[in-house]
């Protein structure tokens, strides 16, 4: 972790956080309201039923019964309407949990109704391996990205034409489309104008998964995985070289001798078993491009695309992956090789120099330098730019006093460590429930408050019961009043019960879901805030990948959640 940027990450951690928790308690009162609503509209329907109904008894017919209205059916009436009332404020306390329902199951069919972009109906060609050469064509081809509402074009009638088992170049600056070309021949995209053709063949009629298991990709920044080397080498393809009938173990070993993997490999613990680390982090940058290379061999692709591939490496790993791609020129593997650096396309077949979508220039290096355009400029002011660098290297030397200590070569950037050296097992760190206790007393108030307001909450329904009665034994009064006089107090009375009886049952619901709320917000803080201070080390652990950091600053911070709920609640 970067600590310059500590503070601006957490503060952006934390506003996210209260929005978050901003949000849930604002569902949870909106809920706690319509229920509070509820029980009151309870209370008054009870109110006007014994309010309206009282001038009703002796005095009134009932049609159903064949007799005069009773109080035993104004009851009935006012009974049944409160048990109307309490199984829709049952479906309400369902009611978050069957919006979130909807919201998911509207997901789904949105996915599952969805038409892909791509017509997949006619791509389904998929001849013998053997007899895919590799070679590609590019007639007339134009391209937009479909998001881009300008519908600027990146390529604009391109030409190309990929030999087969031939090293091609393509050169240019930045947003001149060489990228685009790799994507539009694994079929990321369709072109907008003109063909593509590999083997005399549009690529749109291939079968896209065949397609693509033709081709190999390494890119500027390979991404490995906290796994050993050779799962990362066999990563998605362990199952497709078993139908194949490949013999795994050689088929490794071959291709870690091509890419100049074994150079560095068996010098590790562990060999071809040994851990990289998250993102490759126990290896320097030329050793990852080395296994992405491999991870792109061992499928035996008929084409190579490297994009950028040499980019970012230092001119020794350079040179051992120019080793590795003349040994893929000899497996006859259409090689295409997207880059900026002379010494990474020199030794190219072709050389095509894009710009403004467009091939400028096309030849290898001696006929392009011969020409004295666009290529030879590029190829000067890099020349300069190189020269400029070496001249401050040693300058830098000299300032030094000649002295350079090189701490770790290629070859040496390995850290190994055991487990309980970076940190200790969860099942060493023993529970503290007085250090829990004592964080949750930083909420005392609403423990205070819930405590009161469920308390009191609590005493309402039998005091309510009480009066609703009194209620019905004044409506059943033979005394007229009797049935006017007490069973309009009762009932306001029971009315007035109800009206606290919600506000209570809403001040102790929503204290509790503060209580269950700001722990798990205090604790998913100091999560955060303790992560971000680790070494980079701890995240070599399995136990503690991204995945398993994230489910327990979310699952387990929810847990805490509803535990106190559940027990405050």
């Amino acid at each position: 972790m970067s600590f310059s940027n500590f503070e601006y990450e957490l503060k952006r951690f934390y506003e996210k956080v209260e929005i978050s928790n901003k949000i849930e308690l604002l569902v949870t009162l909106k809920l706690r309201l319509m229920t509070g609503l509820f029980y009151v509209i309870n209370a008054l329907i009870a109110f006007f039923s014994v309010f309206y109904g009282r001038t009703l008894i002796e005095k009134d017919f009932n049609s159903l019964r064949g007799r005069d209205i009773t109080g035993g059916d104004i009851n009935l009436t006012f009974v049944n309407m409160i048990n109307l009332v309490s199984s829709i404020i049952n479906i309400l306390v369902c009611f978050q949990s069957i919006q979130l329902a909807l919201a998911a199951t509207s997901d789904y069919f949105n996915l599952y109704e969805r038409k892909p972009e791509f017509d997949l109906s006619c791509s389904s060609e998929k001849p013998k391996i053997s007899e895919i050469k590799g070679k590609i064509e590019f007639n007339n081809v134009s391209f937009y990205y479909p998001s881009d509402l300008s519908k600027k074009l990146i390529l604009n009638g391109i030409n190309l034409n990929f030999e087969s088992g031939k090293k091609i170049a393509i050169l240019g600056g930045a947003g001149c489309g060489k990228t685009t070309i790799g994507n539009l021949i694994e079929r990321f995209y369709d072109v907008t104008g003109g063909e593509i053709l590999l083997d005399g063949l549009d690529i749109r009629d291939y079968d896209i998964q065949y397609l693509r298991n033709l081709i190999g990709y390494v890119e500027q920044e390979p991404i490995l995985f906290n796994r050993t080397i050779k799962q990362n080498i066999l990563f998605g393809r362990e199952n497709i070289l078993k139908e194949k009938g490949e013999e795994i173990d050689k088929l490794i070993k071959n291709v870690c001798d091509d890419a100049y993997v074994s150079e560095f490999m068996y010098n590790l613990p562990n060999g071809l078993d040994y851990k990289v680390g998250l993102k490759g982090s126990k290896l320097s940058g030329g050793q990852k491009q080395r296994i992405a290379i491999a991870r792109a061999l061992v499928i035996k692709p008929k084409i190579l695309i490297l994009d950028e591939a040499t980019s970012a490496l230092d001119n020794k790993s350079e040179k051992i992956i120019q080793k590795a791609l003349d040994n893929i020129t000899k497996m006859n593997i259409t090689t295409i090789i997207i880059a900026h650096r002379l010494s990474t396309i020199k030794n190219s077949d072709i050389i095509y120099v894009i710009k403004d979508g467009k091939v400028l220039e096309k030849g290898n290096h001696e006929e392009l330098l011969n020409k004295g355009g666009y290529y030879t400029d590029i190829i000067k002011s890099q020349l300069i730019k190189e020269e400029l660098e070496n001249h401050n290297k040693e300058e830098e030397y000299v300032r030094k006093g000649g002295y350079i200590k090189r701490v770790n070569t290629e070859e040496e950037v390995h850290f190994e460590r055991r487990d309980n050296e970076i940190s200790k097992s969860p099942d060493d760190i023993p529970f503290s429930l007085c250090k829990f206790i004592k964080d949750l007393w930083n909420f005392k108030f609403y423990f205070i408050l819930g405590l009161i307001s469920l308390i009191i909450y609590g005493i309402f329904p039998p005091v309510s019961g009480l009066y609703l009665g009194n209620v019905i034994n004044s409506l059943n009064s033979r005394y007229q009043t009797i049935r006017y006089d007490d069973g309009l107090k009762f009932s306001i009375i029971y009315l007035i019960i109800k009206v606290f009886e919600s506000l209570f049952n809403f001040l102790g619901f929503l204290a509790v879901e503060n209580i269950g709320t700001n722990p798990s917000k205090m604790h998913r803080n100091n999560m955060m805030k303790k992560y971000l201070s680790f070494h980079l080390s701890f995240y070599d652990i399995d136990r503690n990948s991204p995945g398993s950091i994230l489910s327990k600053m979310s699952i387990n911070t929810i847990q805490i959640k509803e535990f106190l709920k559940f027990i405050f609640g």
